[in-house]
């Protein structure tokens, strides 16, 4: 499994200048929902490791990075102050984010943005 000091500095690796401002976490808290969450109140991306979504061990990593990417994605629109939340600007933004993981030797399918 991916550290989380790694997966900070995977996703700082992908943002733009004046994009980062970021932190990562992990939390052994269970959530049913969510695999991961951003607060734009302290721009903390949170992972629950706990999460049903997360057992699946041969692409585990991928799915950390994955739902982590997505949360970034809300991140970098928020500091954009573009908020709306799932609009066609945040897919963008997602697609944006995860061709930049492409080129730094990274592949995701479909299923690990979650």
């Amino acid at each position: 499994m991916i550290t989380v000091k790694k997966l900070q500095k995977l996703l700082e690796s992908i943002v733009l200048r004046g994009e980062g401002g970021f932190t990562t976490e992990y939390s052994n808290n269970r959530s049913k929902t969510n695999v991961a969450r951003y607060d734009p109140s302290t721009a903390m991306i949170r992972m629950f490791l706990k999460n049903r979504k997360l057992r699946r061990k041969k692409r585990r990593s991928l799915l950390i990075i994955g739902a982590a990417v997505h949360e970034l994605a809300h991140h970098v629109l928020f500091v954009r102050r573009k908020p709306p939340v799932h609009s066609p600007l945040f897919f963008f933004t997602l697609g944006e984010l995860v061709e930049r993981l492409r080129r730094r030797g990274i592949t995701l399918q479909s299923g690990d943005v979650l």
